[in-house]
């Protein structure tokens, strides 16, 4: 009788393994490579564009004006669970300018929270940097720690950014002239924004019912050997 319960035991197991357990699988909320130029689902500045399968934020003459230029989309952070947030981002300066020299341009993504924004104060707790990249190279802000290099003048920004959870407000990608000598460019792509649910697995309806089906069968065959 114990070898009939061992085995028992063994073989739901193996049928657990054979049905498959279900998985909290991620979900993307944004997936974005531009190929097919920039979705509505996005707020564009004047001068940004798609060009060549990327995002291209660029820069004015410092003469125009143009202190920002601005990529953004609203994004719900509201559900409990694992968020994960990745892009790639390519910053160069281009035509020299000439009569004026500042501090140097720079390219910033960001995420501002609206739930709990102050219109009076204009602060918001999870307004937060994610990086920064200028002509001196990358900086992180407030989320995790960069890592990665600059390959081909591209750098891969990939972070968990679960601490917003709970939150939702707007990402930000901005190119910011500073009016240094040179006006600069920021190329934007693969943009992927995931979500996934930190509740426990549930088993799928076939391994429920494989599970059903063999402790049946087992359990007529062991009552037959007692009887």
């Amino acid at each position: 009788m114990k070898n009939s319960k061992s085995w028992l035991a063994g073989f739901l197991v193996a049928l657990v393994m054979m049905g498959g357990v279900g998985k909290a699988e991620a979900v993307q909320i944004i997936n974005e490579d531009f190929t097919s130029g920039i979705s509505s689902d996005w707020i564009v500045d004047s001068y940004v564009s798609a060009e060549g399968g990327n995002a291209v934020l660029a820069g004015q003459l410092y003469t125009q004006d143009v202190p920002l230029i601005s990529l953004s989309r609203a994004v719900d952070l509201s559900m409990a669970g694992i968020y994960n947030l990745r892009f790639k981002v390519k910053f160069y300066n281009t035509d020299v300018e000439s009569g004026f020299n500042g501090e140097p341009n720079y390219f910033q993504a960001s995420y501002l929270d609206d739930i709990f924004y102050d219109p009076e104060t204009g602060v918001s707790p999870f307004d937060n940097v994610f990086m920064a990249f200028d002509m001196n190279g990358i900086y992180g802000e407030t989320i995790g720690t960069l890592s990665g290099e600059i390959v081909d003048g591209w750098y891969s920004y990939s972070q968990n950014i679960s601490v917003l959870a709970g939150t939702g407000g707007t990402l930000y990608f901005d190119l910011y002239d500073r009016g240094y000598e040179f006006t600069s460019v920021a190329l934007l792509d693969d943009i992927i924004l995931d979500y996934q649910s930190s509740t426990a697995p549930v088993p799928e309806p076939s391994t429920l019912l494989l599970l059903a089906a063999g402790g049946g069968c087992l359990f007529f065959k062991l009552r037959r050997r007692k009887g």
